[in-house]
């Protein structure tokens, strides 16, 4: 089982440490709906840190994507 483990990015010389943390989503074969848990998951803890950038923008239109997928079953 993956347990979400993310540190809060704190400038934007981080950022390529948070776009490698969530890599593992290319690497990992995971089920659509997993994958957009895990996306809520990490844009409820940006949210909660009032942190925006661009690969968080990133993330949450992978979620949208993803949402508007399960939508259309």
């Amino acid at each position: 089982m993956f347990t979400l483990n993310y540190q809060p990015i704190l400038n934007s010389s981080q950022h390529m440490d948070a776009k490698a943390k969530m890599d593992f989503l290319q690497l990992t074969p995971v089920s659509p709906e997993r994958k957009l848990e895990m996306y809520l998951a990490c844009l409820a803890e940006f949210d909660e840190l009032d942190y925006d950038d661009p690969y968080v923008a990133e993330i949450r239109l992978e979620a949208e994507k993803l949402i508007k997928a399960q939508q259309g079953d």
